[in-house]
């Protein structure tokens, strides 16, 4: 993931364990002990914090409301690494550089996952030595016994754990990784002034001794219409999860948020209207059409919560260094103000949810359709019910 796709990513995103902003930059340079003892602790505290993944700091965002207002002055990382690792009682790994984005420049500070605890081996400004500093929330606290004892024991454990690596790739059969899905497609629209009307067949001779003449489906036109939209206007991916640990992870499962809109959908592929038959009855299904495996555990199952599409499902176990991958989902006809999918994964073996989010940006243009372009479209597909 690019620096730009990071902090998109993380302006959607609160305060807590993992994640602060600040307006104004940390004073460094000719600052006060008592001054520098600020960044000091915020980096000892958000290395001791309880996290599954990297910590962030940005600086020069507005926190409310949520405003990139940029960067007021920079910090050498250089000078920043010798300032913060020669006072702790052993090297933090973090980072810090300034990032171009949208047009003004803000600071991002990276703390990794790494073995704690953190302390000062000598008191600094404000700072206390021997004392761990722990972010809880949006808020840094004394770290208690009982917590540090914890980080010894989470360190201790960490060389047997699962570790999962969730992705999400294309649904093509090649595992390409997005970091940013972009979609461009046309969005099929019936103007409202002018209907689609009911489908009438032409007008059949009546042969002797048959009694069962073909019948129209008076929803023909509609139902291509919605045929026409699904195959124009359909993302395909897949969720891809490794596990980089040395032990197994059981019963892991796979959860997508996408915010509802109307006419958007989050399905399979079996979710898919078939290609619509102008006949009302006679005719047999489709030939190309496959029922859905019912009964399988594995199929992901769609539902709504608090505004936003979901569709859960399971991946079983995964042994160290397995990696599976779903089958595929699709967004079918999304809106505009689609901007992000979260994905969460949960298993026995995760002391946590693991959470990502994948940026969004989609292009649909209307397109406006009529009864002749839904018959010149018809007659462009080959016949539905060849032999063979």
């Amino acid at each position: 993931m690019t620096d730009q796709q990071l902090i998109e990513t993380l302006l959607y995103r609160g305060e807590g364990d993992s994640l602060d902003f600040k307006l104004e930059q940390y004073k460094f340079e000719g600052a006060s002990d008592e001054e520098k003892s600020k960044l000091l602790k915020d980096i000892l505290a958000f290395a001791n914090s309880w996290r599954e993944g990297p910590a962030h700091i940005i600086i020069g965002v507005r926190e409310n409301p949520r405003e990139v207002e940029g960067l007021d002055k920079d910090i050498d990382d250089a000078k920043l690494q010798q300032f913060i690792n020669e006072k702790t009682n052993k090297p933090i790994k973090f980072s810090y550089h300034s990032v171009d984005f949208n047009g003004k420049k803000i600071g991002l500070f990276t703390i990794d996952v790494q073995d704690r605890p953190f302390y000062l081996k000598k008191p600094f400004g404000k700072l206390k030595s021997d004392v761990v500093y722990v972010r809880r929330g949006s808020s840094t606290a004394e770290a208690k016994p009982e917590e540090i004892a914890k980080m010894g024991f989470a360190q201790a454990i960490a060389s047997t754990s699962a570790k999962l690596k969730l992705t999400i790739v294309s649904g093509d059969g090649h595992a390409t990784p997005y970091e940013h899905i972009v979609f461009d497609y046309n969005y099929f629209v019936v103007d409202e002034n002018s209907p689609l009307p009911d489908y009438e067949l032409p007008p059949q001779p009546i042969v002797a001794g048959e009694w069962d003449q073909q019948l129209s489906n008076t929803e023909f036109y509609r139902e291509l219409a919605k045929y026409l939209r699904e195959q124009q206007g359909h993302f395909g991916f897949r969720i891809q999860v490794e596990n980089a640990g040395n032990t197994y992870a059981d019963d892991v499962r796979v959860q997508i948020l996408a915010l509802a809109s109307g006419g958007f959908s989050l399905m399979e592929g079996f979710g898919f209207c078939p290609r619509p038959s102008p006949y009302l009855m006679g005719i047999p299904d489709h030939p190309n059409f496959v029922p859905p495996p019912f009964g399988n555990p594995k199929r992901p199952t769609f539902g709504f919560i608090k505004g936003h599409l979901v569709a859960e499902f399971s991946m079983g176990k995964l042994q160290a260094g397995e990696t599976k991958v779903s089958d595929t989902l699709y967004l079918v006809c999304p809106p505009e103000t689609l901007d992000k999918l979260s994905i969460k994964i949960l298993s026995d073996h995760l002391s946590a949810p693991m959470e990502i989010t994948v940026p969004v940006t989609v292009t649909p243009k209307d397109v406006w359709i009529t009864v002749r372009d839904l018959e010149e479209f018809e007659a462009s597909l080959p016949e539905m019910y060849e032999d063979g």
